[in-house]
């Protein structure tokens, strides 16, 4: 069974902007859930050590993600470990640990997301999904609805 999922994507904008979409609640409420959810952030402490809560609305209940920040250097990485739980209260993850890398290339910001910590190769799978989903709203928000922008992405399961 592997464990660790990669997901690489070239979105257009600058570092520090698209960084800024993965810290700010107002922003993250924007992209940050997969196709037939919602999202609500009501707190992000964007820094080592900060604490933040997601609560993903959908049609069976709310899941909720609490985490904190392991590491926090702006506009370069953001690791983040969370533990989920499900509408019925009941532990989805545990200690799931996701590193994102931020860096400029020709075209936008490359950003690598690194998640460790699966338990079964359908949570793995299931978590690619809505990662690509979720980044292709960001793209979207990024180029506007109507953009013939075509981003560049990649999913490695090792």
């Amino acid at each position: 069974m592997k464990d660790e999922l990669s997901i690489m994507r070239l979105v257009p904008g600058e570092r520090q902007d698209i960084f800024n979409y993965f810290i700010r609640p107002d922003l993250l409420e924007m992209w940050a859930f997969p196709d037939g959810m919602k999202l609500r952030v009501p707190f992000f402490e964007a820094k080592i050590g900060g604490s933040y809560r997601f609560e993903h609305t959908a049609s069976d209940g709310v899941y909720t993600c609490i985490g904190n920040i392991k590491d926090f250097q702006p506009g370069t990485k953001l690791y983040q470990v969370d533990n989920v739980f499900g509408p019925n209260g009941k532990p989805l993850f545990g200690k799931l640990e996701t590193i994102t890398t931020f860096s400029m290339k020709p075209g936008g910001t490359f950003i690598t997301i690194t998640q460790k910590g699966f338990t079964n190769e359908k949570t793995l799978e299931e978590c690619e999904s809505g990662w690509n989903q979720c980044l292709d709203k960001l793209t979207s928000l990024l180029v506007g609805p109507s953009a013939s922008f075509s981003g560049t992405h990649f999913a490695l399961i090792n």
